[in-house]
């Protein structure tokens, strides 16, 4: 998903398999149906400065998450048999840390992170108290919990 040009890397990678060798990754679904990670970006947002959205295909953690166009990569690279599993689980983010280590955390990743690196003290006050309310409903004794979404993608190398 972090791939300039990601059919070229997954056939590079189909050359190193053997006849027959299986690929497997795991990759994120849509943003939207990751709430680990979106609740605290919509909690933000209104509090930033305009952040420049990447293209859905930008490399990047999401990159993935359209089925649809992994298959046609990972076919154009070579692969065959290509399937996915839709696996849906309970994280505890920031590894069960407690609420504010966690807000912390998460104001360490992604495009917030970027944003917050040159805005003022107070701005990232404001971002930080607008995620800890976000994220309060999903907090409990053993840490922040939230759903997620991800893909195991396989493929085949013919």
């Amino acid at each position: 998903m972090f791939f300039a040009d990601p059919e070229r890397a997954f056939a590079n990678l189909r050359r190193g398999l053997a006849s027959g060798g299986r690929l497997s990754f795991v990759c994120w679904q849509a943003l939207a149906e990751n709430p680990w990670t979106f609740v605290p970006m919509m909690a933000a947002l209104p509090l930033l400065p305009p952040i420049p959205l990447p293209s859905p295909d930008a490399p990047g953690p999401f990159a993935f998450a359209d089925s649809t166009r992994v298959q046609g990569i990972l076919e154009r690279a070579g692969f065959s048999s290509v399937g996915f599993e839709d696996v849906h689980r309970t994280l505890r983010i920031g590894g069960g840390a407690d609420l504010d280590q966690t807000v912390d955390f998460l104001l360490q990743m992604g495009p917030t992170a970027r944003v917050l690196r040159d805005v003022e003290p107070a701005l990232k006050e404001k971002v930080a108290a607008a995620i800890r309310e976000a994220l309060q409903p999903y907090a409990g004794a053993d840490g922040v919990r939230m759903d997620s979404a991800a893909w195991i993608v396989t493929a085949r190398n013919p």
